[in-house]
Formats: structure tokens, sequence, C-alpha cells
């Protein structure tokens, strides 16, 4: 799960960067926050994490989500 995480974030870093018109940018975040994004398909996962993991995974989940929204907004402003 961790390294699933990982590399979320470094897939966005990567990808936000070539990121020049709002299409674009809808287009990245639909693939990660989207109903069949990356962030989504974990939170979905967490059915499956042990109950004792729940906490710690569904932490890292959301600051993740977190991570990949204030990067979005960002470059959001920064396009407009």
């Amino acid at each position: 799960m961790e390294e699933k995480l990982k590399s979320i974030k470094e897939g966005i870093d990567k990808e936000i960067n070539n990121i020049k018109t709002i299409q674009q940018l809808n287009e990245v975040k639909s693939k990660y926050l989207g109903k069949e994004g990356s962030v989504t398909e974990l939170s979905k996962s967490m059915k499956d994490v042990p109950s004792e993991l729940k906490k710690e995974v569904g932490i890292k989940i959301n600051e993740v989500r977190n991570y990949v929204t204030e990067l979005i907004s960002n470059k959001e402003s920064e396009i407009k």
C-alpha cells in the first residue's frame, strides 16, 4: 500500500509540471481523484486492510489525496 501511495505522489509530481491547459489538468485530476482514479481506488481497497491498520492507512491515503488536490489547485491558479 505504501508503495502505491509513493508511486501516486511521484506520478503526480511528474505530470503536473507538463500541464499547460485546463483540459490537461482536468484529465490528470480525473486520473487521480475521479471515480476510477488511483487515489479513489486505494480508498475503496480499505475494506481489505486489517482493522488494526485502518486508521494509519486511512491517514496516509488522505495525506496523498490532500497533496494531489493541493498540486492541482495550485496548477489551476497558475494556468488561469
